[in-house]
């Protein structure tokens, strides 16, 4: 073999490997589609949190205690994850905070940025509602 050869054989190793390396690094197509549902669930989340601010408005700034039998507020709002048919779950913890689960995949990745922070443990977001 000539050393053209070699180099252009080591070149290509080396390229195979990089590909191999960024694939392993972002996890591949796999990891992006859970992050795309990760970011639905978190979409959904988000406008219940507007919802349950609407209702605690509309009525005398008191927090609900469900997210059922609510025509304060009108909207129609997922309450259910569309991946995978489990409810998102509400919780009034006091007066003035609750939370809102969901069944994310990827939750680490979510709680490193998201704010509220998200517990990965139990995939809720706690929110304050100030009157």
């Amino acid at each position: 073999m000539q050393t053209e050869d070699l180099a252009k054989i080591g070149f290509g190793v080396v390229v195979v490997l990089a590909i191999i390396g960024g694939i392993v690094t972002v996890g591949g197509p796999a990891t992006g589609r859970m992050e795309k549902r990760d970011q639905a669930r978190l979409s959904d989340i988000r406008a219940l949190q507007n919802y349950v601010t609407c209702v605690a408005r509309a009525r005398d700034k008191t927090l609900p205690d469900s997210l059922d039998g609510n025509n304060e507020c009108r909207r129609e709002l997922d309450r259910t994850d569309p991946f995978d048919g489990t409810p998102y779950v509400y919780r009034k913890l006091s007066e003035t905070s609750y939370e809102l689960c969901a069944n994310f995949e990827l939750p680490d990745a979510l709680s490193t940025w998201q704010r509220p922070q998200l517990d990965p443990e139990t995939g809720c977001l706690q929110y304050e509602f100030i009157p």
